[in-house]
C-alpha cells in the first residue's frame, strides 16, 4: 500500500500504551444488567445501536500489508478514540508502527510490540490525557456494548474459512475457522448484528462485515481478543505539552 496516498501523522504524537487482553465473547453475568425487562431480546429491541461511521470516527478501509492486521486494527481503533475526544478525524500511520515492529527485539506485529512502541516512544505527550477513573470489568455482552457506545473496539476473530473469505454482504452467522487468527475493529452495532471494519480493502460490504449478535455465533467467532484502551468519561485532550505532567489511562479488563 502507498502510505503517501493518505494524510497521515505519526501515532507517537497522540497515543500511549493501549493494548490489553480481554475475553471475547464476553461472559454473561446473570442479573447484572437485566433488571427491568424480562429478556435480552427486549433490551435489544429498545436499543437502536450505534454506528461510529456516521459519527465521523472511522477512517477509510485500508489494504493491510502482509500479516499486519493487528497494527491496522489497533491504529483504526485509536483513530476513533482520537476523533471522539477531539472531533478531528486524523489518519494515523500504520507504517510508523510496522517499521518499529520489524525492528523490535521480539519481532512480529503483536500487541506487546505495539504496547512497547508506546512505552519506548511515548505516543501521548505528557498531560494530553488525564483520567483518574478505574477500569470497569467487561463481564457481559452489555458491558461490552457499553464500551462500544463510547468508542470503536479492537477484537480478534477466526477467519480461516472459505465462507468468510468469500463473504460479500448480509448478516454473517458462520461458519468460522478453527483458531483465532485475525484482528478487526467493531465500529458499531444494531439489535441484530455487530459492524466489523476489516483491513482487506473492498472485501465484504465495502470492507465491512455484519456479524450476527446471536450468542452462539459470537461465541464461535473467537476465543480471545484485544481491545484498544478505553476512553475515560472525563478524559481531556489538550494541546500537546499542556496540562498535568502525570496522567493515567484505563484498560478494558476482566476479573
Amino acid at each position: 500500500m502507498d502510505f503517501t496516498k493518505c494524510k497521515e501523522v505519526k501515532m507517537m504524537k497522540y497515543l500511549t500504551k493501549f493494548s490489553k487482553h480481554v475475553s471475547w465473547p464476553p461472559t454473561s453475568v446473570k442479573g447484572q444488567y437485566v433488571r427491568s425487562v424480562t429478556s435480552i431480546q427486549q433490551i435489544r429491541d429498545k436499543d437502536p445501536g450505534i454506528d461510529w461511521r456516521t459519527r465521523g470516527a472511522v477512517t477509510p478501509v485500508q489494504y493491510q500489508l502482509g500479516d499486519t492486521c493487528v497494527v491496522y486494527a489497533a491504529v483504526a481503533a485509536v483513530e476513533g478514540i482520537y476523533q471522539i475526544e477531539t472531533r478531528k478525524l486524523v489518519k494515523f500511520s500504520e507504517d510508523d508502527v510496522i517499521r518499529h515492529c520489524l525492528s523490535h527485539k521480539n519481532g512480529g506485529y503483536t500487541a506487546s510490540c505495539i504496547s512497547q512502541y508506546g512505552i519506548e516512544y511515548g505516543f501521548l505527550p505528557k498531560g494530553q490525557l488525564r483520567s483518574k477513573n478505574k477500569c470497569p470489568p467487561i463481564s457481559s455482552e452489555w458491558s461490552f456494548i457499553d464500551q462500544l457506545r463510547r468508542q470503536p473496539l479492537m477484537v480478534s476473530i477466526k477467519t480461516g474459512h472459505k465462507d468468510i473469505e468469500n463473504y460479500s454482504g448480509g448478516i454473517y452467522h458462520g461458519p468460522f475457522g478453527p483458531k483465532t487468527d485475525h484482528e478487526v475493529v467493531v465500529v458499531g452495532y444494531t439489535p441484530d448484528y455487530y459492524i466489523l471494519k476489516n483491513s482487506w480493502g473492498d472485501w465484504g460490504e465495502d470492507g465491512y462485515m455484519k456479524l450476527s449478535r446471536d450468542a452462539k455465533v459470537v461465541k464461535s467467532s473467537s476465543s480471545g481478543a484485544e481491545i484498544a484502551r478505553q476512553r475515560s468519561s472525563d478524559s481531556n485532550f489538550d494541546q500537546p505539552g499542556e496540562g498535568d505532567d502525570e496522567h493515567s489511562q484505563r484498560h478494558l479488563s476482566l476479573p
